[in-house]
């Protein structure tokens, strides 16, 4: 069982750090990150709630929940 968690809690660490490295730019309006939102065809306002939303997500996953 415990070599289970560690496998666990080791994906979820990088999953969480991808999802962070992607929110930041988000959150902070970067241009790059503001153009690749325009060529998708989302308006610039979305981008700091997505970021928003990326980051309570990685806290919902990282908050453990005993069950």
């Amino acid at each position: 069982m415990k070599k289970t968690k560690i496998i666990y809690w080791i994906f979820t660490g990088i999953l969480s750090a991808l999802i962070l490295m992607g929110a930041i730019p988000d959150l902070l309006s970067v241009p790059e990150a503001l153009a690749e939102f325009k060529r998708l065809g989302y308006p610039a306002y979305l981008s700091p709630f997505l970021g928003t939303a990326k980051m309570l997500g990685i806290i919902a996953v990282l908050t453990p929940v005993e069950g």
